[in-house]
């Protein structure tokens, strides 16, 4: 887990965390990463439950469209024809520990797409994180 606050999952989720191949090992000097998942929305909410239960509830989200890789399709709306080549995505953003982020991308690799692969993911290092209400840095901001 990432604080003294957050409860530990009971071993129900446990084995399904073991069943996802979690086998990260904490490394010293641990430093922090933004990780970027863009999937399909209908598979947000399971996405968002597993992240829960690994001990990540903090997450940005972010309605966002992509290009069709099929071309389009046209269709008639209010008796205009134009051609719509958008896809509504869903955007999630996580900003964890180093010693997690391999388990994180796993999690969002199995869920944020129908498909069993996310449309996009990208990891970046984040140097500083300050939770500004309470004043905590680094990894006891998350």
């Amino acid at each position: 887990t990432h604080s003294a606050n957050v409860a530990q999952p009971h071993t129900g989720h446990l084995a399904w965390l073991a069943a996802l191949g979690r086998t990260t090992q904490p490394r010293e000097g641990v430093t922090m990463k933004l990780i970027t998942a863009v999937g399909a929305p209908s598979e947000f909410e399971a996405a968002k439950k597993a992240l829960n239960v690994f001990g990540i509830t903090g997450l940005t989200i972010t309605e966002v469209f992509q290009r069709d890789l099929t071309g389009g399709r046209d269709q008639i709306y209010r008796g205009q024809r134009f051609h719509v080549d958008l896809v509504p995505h869903v955007r999630i953003e996580v900003i964890t520990a180093d010693r997690d982020t391999a388990d994180v991308v796993r999690i969002l690799t199995k869920l944020t797409s129908p498909r069993g692969y996310p449309e996009n993911i990208w990891i970046i290092p984040v140097e500083t994180l300050t939770r500004i209400r309470t004043g905590e840095c680094g990894t006891d901001a998350l």
